[in-house]
């Protein structure tokens, strides 16, 4: 909105957002084992998990890289409607049970099938049309209803139960986010006002940390030990408000600072 976009901040900041994002479907994988075995994996599980991780990585990666502009080139010849949407589901469907075949949750495999769907693979008319179907039913269908879903199972009394455990949480993750990112972002080369620019905007990030968050409480985990102590029991909730009020800070810290030139 502020059309950074495509400056050399903005760049980094969207690299880096594939990167956790990345990052967090790998922790999500392990997550999933723990939900399978109902134990924390031991040296030999985790060398397994980190095994099959590396080959869905290799296999997403090569058909992504090599077959999938190979097809986009034999769409452009096909005159049937639609195709390259239906096209585009096929491969985030067919990723998606290559994830849940290694033991691994589905959306790690969708959250592929997206990275590789690029302007190369396709003509730009045809990316930039089925960019736009996409975040019509993406952003505006389905990402309503998984936010309500989550804010069913948010109890606001977390904060007069929990509430040095939800102020924890907020202060840790700005620090950690905004700190971490801009002194890497520093250390690169840029301006302190381009590396909190960079801080800031890393510090919205946690939609898929919320896709954790949600599999976990589904799973039970938020309950254990019967009866929970507060602190875990509240603890989805904790998290929620922690992901919405630094989601809320992102915007005015960016207009500061990329308000000058």
């Amino acid at each position: 909105d502020l059309g950074k976009l495509e400056s050399r901040v903005g760049q980094i900041i969207v690299s880096a957002a594939v990167i956790d994002d990345t990052l967090s479907l790998v922790l999500l994988a392990a997550l999933t084992a723990i939900i399978h075995t109902g134990n924390i994996p031991d040296l030999q599980s985790l060398a397994g998990l980190s095994g099959k991780v590396a080959l869905f990585f290799l296999i997403a990666g090569g058909v992504g890289h090599f077959i999938f502009p190979r097809i986009g080139k034999l769409l452009k010849k096909c005159k049937a409607e639609e195709l390259e949407f239906s096209m585009l589901l096929i491969a985030a469907l067919g990723y998606a049970m290559l994830a849940e075949a290694l033991e691994m949750h589905f959306i790690l495999g969708a959250f592929m099938a997206g990275l590789y769907f690029r302007r190369r693979t396709v003509n730009p008319k045809v990316y930039a049309s089925i960019l736009t179907k996409t975040k019509g039913l993406t952003a505006g269908f389905l990402a309503p209803i998984f936010f309500a879903s989550i804010g069913l199972h948010l109890d606001l009394a977390a904060l007069t139960v929990i509430p040095g455990t939800v102020i924890a949480l907020i202060v840790i993750a700005t620090l950690g986010k905004v700190f971490g990112a801009g002194i890497a972002a520093a250390a690169a080369g840029l301006s302190i006002r381009h590396s909190l620019a960079i801080g800031a905007g890393m510090n919205a990030r946690g939609a898929v940390e919320l896709v954790i968050a949600d599999i976990a409480l589904r799973a039970g985990l938020f309950s254990v030990p019967e009866p929970a102590p507060d602190v875990i029991r509240y603890l989805f909730s904790a998290v929620v408000i922690m992901a919405v009020v630094t989601t809320l800070m992102t915007p005015p810290a960016l207009k500061i600072a990329l308000s000058h030139k």
